[in-house]
């Protein structure tokens, strides 16, 4: 039976497998979300810093308005979120370990496909090991019937 293994065509089909699976395009899709999120997660240090900017033009004589401000034209600030500083060094660690989870699940999938088609060829293998002496002899049995 051993010598009916031809392992080259077991690595072929173990290929074809990890190939066409739909969970593993499902896998490499995964790992390119989590490398977005690293990506979307180093560009965020953006949002902590923010510019507030406000016009209020002067000279206008409307009494109706209650808000009679001192400061006229354009006003301008900057606003900085130290509760955002304090967090974005663990939003982007943990987007990391999102890319290394993806890529840990894939590798665990990769090596369940190529043991269950391993499994599958020795178990094809061994059956036709055991139903060639049936082949065999109906042909036989075929031959001495078409004499």
């Amino acid at each position: 039976m051993l010598a009916d293994v031809s392992y080259p065509y077991l690595e072929k089909l173990v290929a074809a497998a990890k190939e066409n699976y739909p969970k593993m395009k499902t896998y490499n899709h995964t790992i390119k979300i989590a490398k977005m999120n690293v990506s979307k997660a180093k560009l965020d240090w953006l949002n902590i810093l923010s510019f507030i900017y406000l016009y209020n033009p002067s000279g206008t004589n409307n009494s109706t308005t209650a808000n009679n401000s001192i400061l006229s034209g354009f006003q301008a600030g900057f606003s900085l979120s130290i509760g955002s500083i304090l967090q974005k060094p663990g939003m982007v660690k943990a987007a990391k370990e999102e890319v290394t989870l993806a890529k840990l699940g894939q590798e665990e999938y990769v090596l369940s496909i190529e043991a269950q088609v391993q499994q599958r060829y020795f178990l094809y293998v061994q059956t036709q090991a055991l139903l060639y002496p049936f082949t065999v002899r109906a042909a036989l049995l075929r031959f001495l019937v078409l004499l």
